[in-house]
C-alpha cells in the first residue's frame, strides 16, 4: 500500500531514504518521531492528531495517492456490524466523490 507508493515516489525523485526503523502502526511511528528518532510519513489526518507534539508538513509534490478496497461476501449473511461498516463507507465515499467533483 502506502510503502509501495512512497518507494516509487522516492525512486522517481532519485532519492534513497535512510530507513532506520519500520513499523506499520501510525501511533508508534509518531512516537518515534516525537522522541527525536527521525521523521515519519503518515496520512495527513493521522499526522494532524499529533500536531501538538510534532511539526506537520503536508507533502504536495508528487501527489501521493493510493487505493483502498473494501470487500465483503455477496452470498450468505453478513453481521450487523459488517452491514453498518459497508453503509458508512458508502455514505463517506459518496460524499467524498461529490466534494471532489465540485472542486
Amino acid at each position: 500500500g502506502l510503502r509501495t507508493v512512497l518507494d516509487g515516489a522516492f525512486a522517481e525523485a532519485g532519492i534513497r531514504p535512510q530507513i532506520a526503523f519500520e513499523a506499520s502502526e501510525p501511533y508508534f511511528l509518531a512516537e518515534l518521531a516525537a522522541h527525536g528518532l527521525g521523521v515519519t510519513i503518515l496520512p495527513l489526518p493521522k499526522a494532524r492528531l499529533h500536531g501538538d507534539r510534532l511539526h506537520v508538513i503536508e507533502l504536495t509534490r508528487p501527489s501521493l495517492r493510493g487505493q483502498l478496497g473494501l470487500i465483503w461476501r455477496t452470498d450468505g449473511s453478513t453481521s450487523p456490524a459488517a452491514r453498518a461498516l459497508v453503509a458508512h463507507a458508502r455514505r463517506h465515499l459518496a460524499q467524498r466523490t461529490r466534494t471532489e467533483a465540485a472542486e
